[in-house]
């Protein structure tokens, strides 16, 4: 039952690596299997609000350079001065780390559903040829200038975006593996992963 929070502005604070360097989310404990308390999220959530609210309205937000760690077990509020890492290879001297996405990430389960990433990003991405493909499938629920969200089955729906990423969602007891996930994209998308 913990958090933090730290309002970072490029080129005056620290950046998360000068803080956090190296940090690799799959290495991370996820919150389908550690648990998230819900009173963590509204409290760092609010006070991220409020950070945003004053760089909008006064420029100076209260946590900028600092690091607010929240901890409800034991009710204590610590709040740490963050010092720039002159070497940071993201907002320093240093050279830039190699950033490796994967193409397809599990996020935190919601809902009951787990939820998979498809993090292929495509200029000009056709979302004509997408409608008719889902429609072979499946059916459309809601759709804007920017995404199609889909229903395959009663387990299985997603979100398509227009820059080609998607997010799968699938509920109950299935699981999907990458192949799998990856079969469905390329059958709504027309983009062949592997070929």
């Amino acid at each position: 039952m913990f958090g933090i929070v730290s309002t970072i502005i490029p080129g005056e604070t620290p950046c998360l690596e000068c803080f956090y360097s190296g940090l690799q989310d799959e290495f991370l404990p996820r919150c389908a299997v550690v648990g998230v308390h819900p009173s963590i999220t509204f409290i760092t959530s609010a006070i991220a609000v409020s950070e945003a609210t004053k760089l909008i309205v006064s420029g100076e937000p209260s946590l900028k350079g600092k690091l607010l760690f929240i901890d409800l077990r034991s009710m204590d509020f610590n709040l740490l001065e963050l010092k720039r890492d002159e070497n940071c290879g993201v907002c320093g001297r240093g050279v830039a780390p190699e950033i490796e996405q994967p193409l397809v990430e599990l996020g935190c389960a919601r809902d009951g559903k787990s939820v998979y990433f498809i993090n292929k990003f495509i200029d000009g991405f056709n979302m004509d040829e997408a409608v008719t493909n889902i429609l072979k499938i499946g059916s459309i629920t809601r759709m804007g200038d920017q995404f199609i969200k889909f229903k395959i089955d009663e387990s299985l729906q997603g979100t398509l975006f227009k820059s080609g990423s998607m997010i799968i969602e699938v509920s109950g007891m299935a699981t999907l593996n990458e192949r799998e996930i990856i079969r469905i994209y390329e059958s709504i998308s027309n983009v062949k992963i592997y070929r």
